[in-house]
């Protein structure tokens, strides 16, 4: 049993953190986990629904510092007191509690505990620390020089895809641990789509578009939109679910996608929903329209989709070619490309009772390589082999 301590920033659950979450709560068997986390509502509900599994300490200095509203002196002043803070709870807590490794989620905390990793490697060599990296890119100049400072003073970078791992230079201490799933959560089940259809007067003959993610503009939901509307007035048996909240961020997009939605009765919009099982059984096809500048490193939703043996398009960018085959277990458009959106979702829709194959193939490639299982076995011998 290794003693892992993980450090944790944000005050709301991002897939970042669920991915974590999820790995920790998967491998108690053979990591005792302790956890340092922002306070929030993410902390909040994770303690509710712990049970005592580990401990969770909360951490005020792990909070989002907001740069805009600081100004550039505080920003820095504040960085540079939480770096100290941080690293000096970490090095405490890891030598009453016999930690043997550090685990950073993402790169705010990553860049937290710098301090105590240079300590470390003069008064603690057995304490090692590894870092998670779930960006394809950092669109702040500070945090990418933070990314490159990480990588040579970290043990180890986890990197979600290959795609992210390219930023980094050619290391054995970068490693691709892709995301997994709990399989049980996500599975094929048509009455739950059915019941989702009814819930939204969708009629079981009806052929579902289906697309979720915030509504912005690197999520591609206009592009989706304007295919959908080209395919439509030829198919009048299409339906677009579209489910996700508006962007705080992207106010101006957000409006042109609420008028597109109120002007064609063929689209629903959900606003954010909680069923995300129900809303991928509902839909005969799963949407990923990610454009090249908001490249995803692993879009979720793909094979989230997939271990649902639903058929999924996604844009040939970021990570999404290391989840899907072309033609065998999803297929894959050419991102920024509306009329090969719409080309590749009209072939699904005529090939439509052919495709069983390549919905087998779907789950059965979330199963061998997006599994919860198969993440927490890499995991824990890139563990094995830092400790050891």
């Amino acid at each position: 049993m290794v003693n892992i301590l993980y450090v944790f920033g944000g005050e709301k659950a991002s897939g970042a953190e669920k991915v974590i979450q999820r790995l920790i709560d998967n491998n108690l068997s053979a990591v005792k986990p302790h956890l340092f986390v922002s306070p929030g509502a993410y902390a909040d509900n994770l303690i509710k629904t712990n049970q005592d599994k580990y401990a969770i300490h909360l951490l005020d200095e792990l909070k989002k510092l907001n740069r805009s509203s600081a100004g550039k002196l505080g920003f820095y002043f504040k960085a540079i007191s939480n770096c100290l803070t941080v690293s000096y709870k970490v090095l405490k807590f890891a030598k009453t509690n016999s930690i043997a490794v550090v685990h950073a989620n993402t790169i705010v905390p990553a860049f937290y505990l710098f301090p105590a990793i240079v300590l470390a490697k003069i008064f603690r060599k057995d304490l090692k620390f590894v870092w998670s990296d779930h960006d394809l890119k950092y669109y702040s100049a500070f945090d990418n020089k933070l990314a490159a400072a990480a990588f040579k003073l970290y043990d180890a970078t986890l990197t979600v895809s290959n795609a992210v791992k390219k930023k980094y230079p050619v290391s054995d201490k970068v490693i691709t641990l892709y995301n997994g799933l709990d399989l049980n959560e996500y599975q094929p089940d048509s009455s739950r789509g059915e019941k989702f259809r009814h819930l939204h007067a969708i009629q079981n003959d009806d052929f579902v578009i289906g697309m979720a993610g915030t509504i912005e503009h690197r999520k591609g939901q206009l592009g989706l939109i304007q295919a959908f509307k080209k395919l439509s007035s030829q198919y009048p048996k299409f339906k677009l679910l579209l489910a996700g909240p508006l962007s705080a961020d992207d106010e101006a997009y957000g409006n042109d996608f609420l008028n597109a939605v109120e002007h064609d009765n063929g689209i629903y919009y959900l606003g954010k929903i909680s069923d995300m099982p129900g809303f991928y059984n509902a839909c005969d096809v799963i949407v990923n329209n990610s454009n090249l500048e908001g490249s995803e490193p692993l879009g979720t939703t793909i094979y989230e989709a997939m271990a649902i043996e639903k058929i999924v398009a996604a844009s040939n960018t970021g990570g999404s070619p290391e989840i899907i085959d072309n033609g065998q277990d999803g297929y894959l458009f050419t991102c920024d490309d509306q009329n090969s959106l719409a080309e590749t979702l009209e072939k699904i829709f005529l090939d439509h009772e052919k495709l069983d194959i390549i919905r087998k193939n779907a789950r059965a490639k979330v199963e061998e390589k997006f599994n919860v299982k198969t993440m927490v076995r890499a995991y824990n011998a890139l563990i094995g082999k830092l400790v050891n």
